[in-house]
């Protein structure tokens, strides 16, 4: 008999973002294992905050940046200790 074990640090919290550069906006399919809220969070260069959502659940659609001016952007994904960090670019 195998025993598996599965430690509750491994969320496996993933992103991707579709289109990127995007001229409109940014579809956000975000996965993860874990139960807790996700907390997104976007800055500019400057670090100011653009935008901040949080949601809960494992498969998730967010759409962003259909406001924004054009630019380079960070997006910030984090749930319990996991982050993700990723460069979002918004095209005239």
């Amino acid at each position: 008999n195998t025993n598996l074990s599965v430690t509750e640090g491994s969320l496996n919290l993933q992103v991707k973002v579709l289109p990127n550069p995007s001229q409109h906006q940014f579809q956000l399919n975000i996965t993860s294992n874990g139960k807790g809220t996700i907390h997104v969070r976007v800055t500019d260069i400057q670090g100011r905050i653009v935008e901040e959502r949080k949601t809960v659940g494992s498969n998730q659609k967010i759409t962003l940046g259909e406001n924004w001016y054009n630019g380079t952007y960070i997006l910030e994904l984090s749930q319990g200790g996991e982050r993700k960090t990723l460069q979002l670019v918004k095209l005239k």
